[in-house]
């Protein structure tokens, strides 16, 4: 088994994609300032969310760790043709393993498969359905019963609810974008190193990752 994470960023050229057609005035907004504002404020809006959209994301780093060694492998990608090697060495890595991961069936396989789609990188074929998934083990379904109950985070749970020893770590996904534009990749490493730990913590108190 290999626990995984991934850190996503919205592709450069993102607002080739989006609709911003689809960006409506209030009709009681005159001011040609105040309606530019508003348009600039609703696309930076559509770019954030972006970042979390398997067809306008790209990944940024890759964290994985095995049941094997102690040690997590993390990879970032500052390009697109660095993005392209780390995923095949990812995919090298992880092998025929069982993924597992927090939220893994609905963001971080499905993000990997469709990276290596549009990079052309040769992925395998993981299913990801949501009753079947015989490769995947996500710890969001297992804790929400497959929906039925209440999602939430993987910090709830490593920090506050189970009270985990686990790495503190004052960073969000939703910081990533930020950082990467900035060239913090050390923070995001750290960023991905915590969530590694926390998530196999989080799996073993589980019962589902055994050495």
């Amino acid at each position: 088994m290999v626990c995984v994470d991934i850190e996503t960023s919205a592709v450069e050229d993102v607002g080739e994609y989006l609709e911003l057609g689809d960006i409506k005035v209030p009709s009681n907004y005159k001011d040609p300032e105040k309606i530019e504002f508003y348009k600039a404020s609703k696309l930076a809006e559509k770019i954030d969310k972006a970042a979390v959209e398997p067809d306008l994301c790209r990944i940024v780093a890759i964290g994985a760790q095995s049941s094997t060694s102690d040690i997590p492998f993390v990879q970032t990608a500052p390009d697109e043709t660095s993005e392209r090697a780390m995923i095949a060495s990812w995919w090298d890595y992880a092998g025929d393993q069982i993924l597992m991961g927090y939220n893994a069936l609905d963001f971080d396989v499905p993000v990997l498969l469709r990276r290596s789609l549009y990079l052309g990188v040769h992925a395998p074929q993981v299913e990801v359905s949501r009753f079947r998934h015989p490769r995947v083990v996500d710890l969001l379904q297992i804790l929400s019963m497959d929906g039925k109950l209440t999602w939430r985070s993987l910090d709830w749970y490593c920090c506050r609810r189970f009270r985990l020893d686990v790495p503190e770590d004052e960073i969000s996904g939703a910081d990533i974008p930020g950082l990467v534009e900035a060239g913090e990749w050390v923070q995001v490493k750290d960023h991905v190193v915590a969530d590694v730990k926390k998530t196999i913590a989080l799996a073993i108190r589980l019962g589902v990752w055994r050495r």
